[in-house]
């Protein structure tokens, strides 16, 4: 339901975006596409990064049951939901798609950066705190 079917006026470049699902009224984002771009041979992007997980190398569709079973596969990705913090959305470094090792929706890379972020941002919070507290013990 979230694909849609985009084609160049001389049919040489063909593409199917999937809209996130984590859409918001000011956020929206197109995660996933399959692009055939003068071939048959279809590129896979996730987030904007062309990807070659195992299951899509060298997938060549020859009938619309087997693009169809490239777009379900595609869309039966599990994407790393990031740091789940606006301040960076995903670690530099997102793996983008899970594998089944993980056992929470964010891949090992955006698990650490909202770890750091969250440290950081705890610490911000007590210096400012405590330079609050500061005029307070001058006046008395």
């Amino acid at each position: 339901m979230l694909w849609a079917f985009h084609k160049e006026p001389t049919g040489k470049f063909v593409a199917f975006t999937h809209i996130s699902e984590n859409t918001s009224s000011t956020f929206v984002s197109t995660d996933k596409a399959v692009v055939f771009d003068g071939a048959l041979e279809a590129e896979v992007y996730v987030r904007g990064k062309k990807v070659t997980p195992q299951n899509f190398q060298h997938h060549t569709p020859m009938t619309v049951e087997d693009l169809d079973a490239l777009l379900y596969n595609v869309e039966s990705l599990s994407l790393c939901k990031g740091t789940g913090l606006d301040l960076s959305r995903y670690s530099p470094d997102c793996c983008l798609f899970l594998e089944r090792k993980y056992r929470n929706s964010r891949c090992s890379n955006c698990s650490l950066k909202r770890t750091h972020l969250k440290k950081t941002e705890a610490q911000r919070l007590r210096r400012a705190a405590a330079k609050q507290k500061e005029p307070l013990k001058k006046q008395a």
